[in-house]
């Protein structure tokens, strides 16, 4: 037993981190869906439209989001560490865990199609020698490469956080209380 104990009121700070973290997501898939409309010469209007969305959306999700997961927590009392997982939220954070590792895989992939598409275009429309449309697909390939380190580091800790997940509910159901307290 922990003796250290903090009020359960500070734990909403702990919620909040929690629940803003998916609308880097929604970030990511707008700066994505704005990549392939730039790619495919969309105007700046919808591409303005389309980014002031993604921005909005960015901010709504995660309020939704955290409300849903953690409304019915209880304020009340003392706590030795906060939690985000928790008889009430799990449902919820399991659900927005598997919706978001699923939209970060196809936008992983569409920011591949991407980085493999854009430059065959740009050896295309070179032949041409129109100089604005080559200067705005090397801007496009340079912005993507900006963004793959990001991609790729998403991907990797969404799929860490489903392993460990799916690993710790296994041995919990595997292992008994006594195995828990040898480890």
């Amino acid at each position: 037993p922990c003796d250290a104990q903090i009020f359960k009121k500070l734990c909403i700070l702990r919620w909040i981190y929690a629940s803003t973290l998916p609308g880097f997501d929604v970030i990511h898939v707008g700066i994505t869906t704005q990549r392939f409309q730039s790619t495919f010469n969309h105007g700046m209007r919808s591409q303005k439209i389309l980014s002031r969305i993604f921005i909005t959306a960015s901010i709504l999700y995660p309020c939704v989001f955290g409300y849903h997961a953690f409304h019915m927590e209880s304020l009340d009392g003392l706590t030795p560490y906060c939690s985000s997982f928790s008889k009430f939220s799990e449902p919820t954070m399991m659900l927005n865990l598997y919706v978001v590792e699923g939209i970060d895989v196809l936008y992983t992939f569409a920011t591949l199609f991407l980085w493999w598409f854009n430059p065959k275009l740009l050896r295309k429309e070179r032949e041409e020698f129109n100089l604005k449309k080559t200067f705005h697909r090397k801007q496009s390939i340079f912005a993507i490469k900006q963004l793959l380190p990001v991609t790729f580091m998403h991907l990797v800790a969404y799929i860490i956080t489903l392993i460990a997940y799916f690993l710790s509910t296994t041995l919990g159901k595997v292992l008994s209380k006594e195995d828990f307290l040898f480890l």
